[in-house]
């Protein structure tokens, strides 16, 4: 054995047996030019320690115990493993996180309102969420208040199959009104005219037309119409006329207010025969909306008809 020993440092042959010293020293292979350090009782090859350089020690060929080597030991001791875990509380820096135990997984809040939440959420709406759904127009559609009249002439510009103006106009009639069943009424009190009733509106003007049929129990009976407005109105009446003898003599009357038959017509051509009467009428209403019934009577207090077809049309004028 070869060994020589300075303070600290020793020096042998590769083939000598290696001392024991404390940790600490130092011992360089003189033949190989190896150099080693004790660390934990025992001798780790240290490749290019102090002046002997170089060394044959590759990675894989270092012995004794890697958690003896204290700086690499440190190094990797700060290392994460592949898989791992972190608790909330371990999470520093500008990471943000909730720890509400009320969700599910502290990592992922599920509910997101202003009773887990300290910022509180617009609540949902339905519309905003059918106009999610809905189909919208591309992105290059035209508004409709930039299309110009000589776009829309040039479209309507011929004939077009699939249009047409079946049944004319709109309808100019607020009401068109039907008697289903006879009314029969054999006193001078007014009565109502079954269905023959229309709604109007606050401060608005209405005319109307009467195309009744009536008969009488005797040929000495006239008739009477007027309307019964359900508020008070501005103003309300009718006139109407019919035949009274069949050699062409006509009889009529009129009513002047509300639910009153100021004028009674005199008498009709026959007894027991349909007659015919026609009449016009106007309504100025007041501040008030509500309705207007139609009401029928007798000259005299003998049995009258007001016969079921009778018809009532009304415009609203304004």
């Amino acid at each position: 054995m070869s060994v020589t020993d300075y303070p600290g440092y020793s020096t042998c042959l590769s083939g000598d047996t290696k001392p024991a010293k404390a940790d600490g020293w130092l011992l360089k292979e003189t033949d190989t030019g190896n150099n080693f350090t004790r660390v934990s009782g025992a001798w780790v090859a240290w490749p290019g320690y102090a002046s002997g350089g170089g060394g044959s020690a590759s990675w894989g060929g270092i012995t004794g115990t890697l958690s003896a080597q204290t700086d690499l030991d440190s190094a990797l001791d700060g290392k994460a493993a592949s898989s791992h875990a972190h608790a909330p509380t371990d999470v520093t820096g500008t990471a943000v996180i909730t720890n509400d135990s009320r969700l599910s997984d502290a990592r992922v809040p599920t509910t997101h309102d202003s009773s887990v939440h300290s910022v509180a959420y617009e609540p949902a709406n339905a519309n905003i969420q059918a106009h999610v759904v809905s189909a919208h127009a591309p992105s290059n559609a035209q508004k409709n208040s930039d299309i110009l009249i000589a776009e829309i002439e040039a479209k309507l510009t011929g004939v077009i199959s699939s249009h047409s103006h079946s049944g004319g106009g709109g309808d100019p009639y607020l009401a068109k009104l039907r008697l289903a069943g006879d009314i029969t009424n054999a006193t001078v009190t007014p009565a109502v005219l079954t269905g023959m009733v229309f709604s109007f509106l606050a401060n608005s003007f209405y005319i109307f037309d009467l195309y009744m049929m009536c008969t009488s129990a005797a040929a000495t009976n006239g008739y009477g119409f007027c309307v019964d407005a359900s508020t008070a109105v501005t103003y309300i009446g009718l006139q109407f006329v019919h035949q009274l003898a069949n050699t062409g003599t006509l009889s009529g009357g009129n009513s002047k207010a509300d639910n009153t038959a100021t004028g009674v017509s005199s008498g009709v051509p026959a007894a027991t025969v349909t007659n015919f009467v026609m009449g016009k009428g106007i309504l100025v209403t007041g501040a008030n909306a509500g309705t207007a019934q139609f009401m029928f009577r007798p000259e005299v207090a003998a049995s009258a008809t007001c016969k079921a077809g009778s018809v009532i049309t009304v415009m609203k004028i304004a």
